[in-house]
């Protein structure tokens, strides 16, 4: 009896915890603006044990929720990456010639958690991360700890911080690599602007 009445006691704890994640990442939903169109600057580091330099790229994106994200990386190599729902595509620029690229499990996981962050669209991220979500005045922050096999062979930790939009996304590796994404210089459009639409049509 005693059994039951522990199993019963932890399905319920089990439950109060599904019930306050999903309170407060509706919280967090709620205190991003909402937009048609979202763009701003990037400015991603790689931070490796084993490299002295930190390595930096800087560019833009655009944001189209539940359509498509679009990153494109200016220095110090030309490159553009386009992701929607159904695929993730990287291009690299070599003596004007386009190439199609991979893309890292690292950059995957950044992609999926705005995507899920800024789109209707549910990702579930609860099914492959404990949600950790605290806030503080108008900022919050998520830290999320990989539960699946799949993810804990790519990250340690992912801690998000935002208010209004997504500021930043720091990843740890369990070899205590770190990739943070900064966002800054935010704007908002109710439409594509023509240059918009020329860069997600030829990426």
């Amino acid at each position: 009896m005693p059994k039951v009445r522990a199993f019963f006691f932890a399905a319920f704890m089990a439950m109060l915890s599904a019930q306050s994640l999903a309170a407060d990442y509706a919280v967090v939903r709620a205190r991003i603006d909402e937009a048609a169109v979202f763009e701003g600057r990037f400015v991603q580091s790689e931070r490796l044990v084993h490299a002295q330099k930190l390595f930096e790229c800087h560019g833009y994106f655009i944001f189209k929720p539940d359509d498509v994200l679009f990153w494109r990386t200016q220095t110090p190599v030309l490159t553009t990456s386009v992701y929607n729902d159904r695929e993730f595509k990287t291009f690299i620029y070599v003596n004007n010639a386009r190439i199609e690229n991979s893309s890292t499990p690292t950059t995957n996981v950044i992609n999926r958690i705005l995507w899920s962050l800024l789109s209707d669209g549910d990702t579930s991220l609860e099914l492959d991360f404990n949600i950790q979500i605290h806030f503080e005045d108008d900022q919050w922050q998520m830290d999320l700890y990989p539960i699946t096999t799949a993810m804990l062979s790519v990250v340690k930790r992912v801690t998000v911080i935002g208010g209004s939009f997504v500021q930043q996304i720091q990843i740890e590796s369990y070899s205590n690599d770190f990739t943070t994404l900064t966002l800054s210089d935010i704007e908002r459009f109710p439409v594509l602007s023509t240059r918009q639409e020329r860069d997600l049509a030829n990426p």
